[in-house]
């Protein structure tokens, strides 16, 4: 039988020091065990808890939902605020008032059903978690654990596709879980030749070659933009997309600069950081999972190019597979990304029926969105 069992602080701290990528992972979950996630991200009002599944660990999100809580922390603000946001965007020339009484409809529903009455299972609060490797025993201990800890909250993995986690996905399916489609992101088998023959690939990585901006890739001298890092992300994700996302300050990036739980590339010119791209690699899968630039600068600098650019050779000089996120459909599909439908996968049959039919609903309702904008 799989071994599950919960980690306190003291426990957490033990494993600060393990090999590879798990003791840096161990000191970014240990913050924010002992400070709590909003020391780290504003949005963030959620509890955390620690899971070891045979030894791997495991962040467990308990989420209560709020005005404003970020998507990563909030199914509600995920699937009914964010993807309305989202929706509008695509679609500039309907009317707002569609969009403000979708969102009427559906928030008594969604409360009703208490859809942010969650704990989810490996959610790093990021947008794009990495992956996990666990089997259909595991994951029905853990289920069956939760279950018995958290009687009254939904079960929630995030962030599964069906590129990187069809096994995982499918051992969730087996053991009771329904898929809710969370979203499209984009894989780069950035390997192969094929990719890199890409137009708009060969031009930015021409235009990376050739950048005379200072490459900065070392934490120590990083940590000293941490806040002008923490400006650059808060002004693109907040500012230009949505208030929703994780809002992450400086010492998020100070922390995560000090652990290595990352591994940042920035741009600097005169002593100042302009953009960064931070991402993780695991089981040969690399994934983008923050980035920054100034936007008050020209466009014609492209320095979201370059960020992007920078893990498209990192990926291709390792023969990794790139998960590039969400976000800036043509840009990544001109430069080779594959769309995927990531999915989260919800478990509820502990749950009373009138929580379970929300769940249900909500489920069909994201996939049927997703189906319409595939052949759209």
């Amino acid at each position: 039988m799989a071994k599950v069992e919960f980690a306190d602080a003291c426990r957490v701290r033990k494993l600060c020091h393990a090999p590879g990528s798990a003791g840096p992972w161990a000191r970014y979950l240990l913050a924010l065990l002992a400070d709590g996630p909003l020391a780290y991200a504003d949005n963030a009002n959620v509890e955390i808890e620690a899971l070891l599944v045979d030894g791997t660990l495991l962040p467990l999100v308990l989420s209560g939902g709020g005005e404003g809580a970020a998507e990563t922390c909030s199914p509600y603000s995920h699937y009914v605020v964010y993807s309305l946001e989202e929706a509008a965007k695509r679609h500039p020339s309907w009317p707002r008032w569609l969009f403000s009484l979708a969102t009427a409809a559906a928030t008594p529903l969604t409360r009703a059903a208490k859809i942010d009455r969650v704990v989810s299972i490996n959610n790093w609060l990021l947008s794009t978690n990495p992956s996990v490797r666990l089997d259909l025993e595991q994951v029905r201990e853990v289920t069956a654990c939760l279950a018995r800890r958290h009687p009254d909250r939904a079960i929630l993995w995030r962030s599964l596709n069906s590129k990187t986690d069809a096994a995982l996905i499918e051992h969730a399916r087996l053991s009771g879980y329904r898929l809710l489609r969370s979203r499209r992101v984009y894989m780069v088998d950035a390997g192969t030749t094929t990719d890199r023959q890409h137009k708009n690939v060969e031009r930015d990585l021409a235009l990376l070659k050739r950048s005379r901006y200072e490459v900065i890739s070392d934490p120590e001298a990083l940590a000293p933009h941490a806040e002008r890092m923490a400006e650059l992300f808060r002004c693109l994700y907040l500012g230009k997309h949505s208030r929703l996302n994780t809002a992450f300050n400086s010492r998020f990036f100070a922390l995560t600069l000090a652990a290595g739980v990352f591994e940042y590339r920035a741009f600097r010119t005169a002593g100042e950081v302009i953009a960064f791209v931070a991402f993780v690699i695991r089981d040969q899968i690399m994934t983008g999972v923050i980035l920054g630039y100034d936007l008050k600068l020209p466009l014609s600098l492209g320095l979201y190019r370059l960020c992007v650019a920078t893990l498209l050779a990192e990926a291709a000089s390792r023969g990794l597979t790139l998960n590039l996120s969400a976000g800036a459909d043509s840009f990544k599909k001109f430069r080779g990304g594959v769309p995927v439908d990531e999915y989260d996968a919800v478990y509820d049959q502990h749950l009373p029926w009138t929580r379970r039919a929300g769940w249900f609903m909500l489920s069909a309702l994201s996939r049927a969105a997703g189906a319409a904008r595939s052949i759209a």
